[in-house]
C-alpha cells in the first residue's frame, strides 16, 4: 500500500513591484498595489497595463497531499491607447520538490495566450519561468487566466516530496508597444516562389531551340518593376503567399502580364575581332509583380540573401517600402539581375554582415547608396561588384570598410568603370583576400 503524507503547498499570487522599460512613448513606471489584503479584489497597475487577481492578494493551500490542486483566476487588462505585449511569469519562485515532475501546472484562456496544457512548475526564474510569452493585446482588450497548480498523484511513492514547498507571484515581466509587421519569407524562398509564378506566364521553352528568334531565352523574371499595394487581387489571379510564419500580416503575390511584346533592346551593331555583327532587336512580354499587404512597409527576413536575383526590371523600381532593418545577409541579393537604376538610399543596413557578390554579373546603367547605407558590420564584401556591367561611376565614399576581411573580385571585370570613389572611410586593414580585387577592370581611370 502507498504511503501517502500530508505535506503543505503554498501559493502565493500578487504582482512583484516592477520598473518596466517600454518605448519612447512612455517612461518608466513602478507597479503599485490598489486595495488592502481583506479586499475580494485587487487592482495592480502600470499605467498602460493592469494586472487584477480577482480572489484576493493570497492563496494557500495547506497540508496539500498527492492529487490536491489550487486555483488563481487573474485579469490583464491594456488600459491604454495602443496595442501592446506582455509577459506573465512567476517570480520569487520557492520550489523544493524533489521530484519536480510531481508539481504541474495547467493555465487556461478563453481569448488570452496559452497552449492549455499540463507543464512542469518551474524551479528557477529565467525564460522557463514565463507561462504567458509575447501576447499581443488591443486597446481597452482583456485576457482572463486561470491557473491551476496540483501535486500530481503518481500512483508511486511520493515520499521524497514530504514536508516541501511551492510559492510564486505572478508578475508582468516587460510590456512594449507592439509593432505589427508584414515580413517576407527567406530571400530564396521569395526568389524561387516568384520565379515559378513568372515562369508560368514565359515562353523560354516555346524558344528555347529557335536560333532565330528575337526572344530572350534565359531562367530570369522580366518585369517593369514590383508595385506595393493595399487593394486586393482580383478572384481570377494565381495568388501565392510570401509572409514568413511570424508574420502578422499576408503578403499576397501576383503579375500581371502585358498583352503586347516590349523593346527591351534596341537592334545594336559592335566589333569583334574585327568584324562586325548586329544585335538583334530584342522584345518580351513584361509582366508587374504585385505584393498585396494591409501594412505599410514590408520587413524583410533575416536571411534576404538572392531576393532579387535574376529580376530584370525595367522601369522605375521604388524600394522604399522595404524595411531592411533586421537583414544579416545580403549575399546575391541583385545578383544576375538589370536595373535601369537601382537607387539603395532607403536601406537600412546597420546590421548586415555579409554583401558578397551582392551585385555580381548584373547591369545596372545608375547605382546609387545615399548616405545612409551602413556598412560598418559588414565582414565580407568579396564579389560584390564582380562582373558588375553598365555602370561608369561608382560613389562609395559613405563605405565604412573597418571590419571587412574579405574583398576578392570585389570590382573584378567592371568592363564600364571608368571612375570609383572610395572616400576616407575604406579601411583594408582587416582584410586578409584582396585577390583580383580589381582585374579586368579595363577603363578605370581613377
Amino acid at each position: 500500500m502507498k504511503n501517502k503524507y500530508a505535506m503543505p503547498l503554498i501559493a502565493v499570487a500578487a504582482l512583484l513591484v516592477l520598473g518596466l522599460v517600454t518605448t519612447a512613448s512612455y517612461a518608466y513606471f513602478i507597479a503599485s498595489v490598489l486595495g488592502n489584503e481583506s479586499s475580494s479584489q485587487n487592482a495592480i497597475t502600470t499605467g498602460y497595463m493592469a494586472l487584477e487577481i480577482s480572489d484576493g492578494p493570497e492563496v494557500k493551500l495547506l497540508n496539500a497531499i498527492p492529487g490536491s490542486s489550487i486555483e488563481k483566476n487573474f485579469t490583464i487588462t491594456n488600459t491604454g491607447t495602443v496595442k501592446t505585449t506582455y509577459d506573465v511569469y512567476l517570480s520569487e519562485l520557492l520550489n523544493t520538490f524533489e521530484d519536480k515532475e510531481d508539481l504541474v501546472y495547467v493555465l487556461e484562456s478563453e481569448n488570452g495566450c496559452t497552449n492549455e496544457m499540463e507543464e512542469i512548475v518551474p524551479s528557477e526564474g529565467g525564460e522557463q519561468s514565463k507561462i504567458v510569452s509575447s501576447c499581443a493585446i488591443n486597446p481597452n482588450e482583456s485576457h482572463s487566466y486561470r491557473l491551476t497548480i496540483t501535486f500530481k498523484e503518481t500512483n508511486n511513492n511520493q515520499d521524497n516530496n514530504k514536508g516541501k514547498k511551492f510559492k510564486a507571484i505572478i508578475s508582468i515581466n516587460e510590456y512594449k508597444e507592439y509593432n505589427y509587421t508584414a515580413e517576407l519569407k527567406n530571400g530564396v524562398d521569395v526568389n524561387q516562389s516568384i520565379y515559378k509564378l513568372f515562369k508560368k506566364y514565359s515562353e523560354y521553352d516555346v524558344h528555347a531551340n529557335d536560333t532565330e528568334t528575337t526572344h530572350h531565352v534565359g531562367p530570369e523574371v522580366l518585369l517593369h518593376t514590383i508595385n506595393i499595394t493595399n487593394q486586393e487581387p482580383d478572384s481570377n489571379k494565381e495568388i501565392i503567399h510570401l509572409e514568413s510564419d511570424s508574420s502578422d500580416y499576408e503578403i499576397l503575390a501576383w503579375i500581371d502580364m502585358d498583352d503586347e511584346e516590349t523593346v527591351i533592346h534596341e537592334e545594336e551593331t559592335y566589333e569583334e575581332n574585327g568584324e562586325m555583327h548586329t544585335y538583334p532587336e530584342l522584345k518580351e512580354r513584361l509582366g508587374t509583380l504585385n505584393l498585396y499587404t494591409t501594412s505599410s512597409n514590408i520587413l524583410l527576413e533575416k536571411d534576404s540573401s538572392y531576393l532579387f536575383s535574376r529580376f530584370f526590371i525595367y522601369d522605375y523600381l521604388d524600394l522604399s517600402h522595404f524595411d531592411t532593418s533586421n537583414v544579416v545577409y545580403m549575399s546575391r541579393m541583385f545578383s544576375l539581375s538589370h536595373f535601369e537604376n537601382l537607387d539603395l538610399s532607403s536601406f537600412n543596413t546597420s546590421n548586415v554582415e555579409d554583401m558578397s557578390d551582392m551585385f555580381s554579373c548584373s547591369s545596372i546603367n545608375s547605382l546609387s547608396f545615399g548616405n545612409n547605407f551602413d556598412t560598418s558590420k559588414v565582414l565580407s564584401m568579396g564579389g560584390m561588384f564582380d562582373g558588375l556591367y553598365g555602370v561608369k561611376n561608382l560613389n562609395l565614399s559613405t563605405f565604412n570598410t573597418s571590419n571587412v576581411t574579405n574583398m576578392e573580385s570585389m570590382f573584378s571585370g567592371n568592363v564600364f568603370l571608368e571612375v570609383l570613389n572610395l572616400g576616407n572611410n575604406f579601411d583594408t586593414s582587416k582584410v586578409e583576400n584582396m585577390a583580383w580585387m580589381f582585374s579586368n577592370c579595363e577603363k578605370l581611370s581613377e
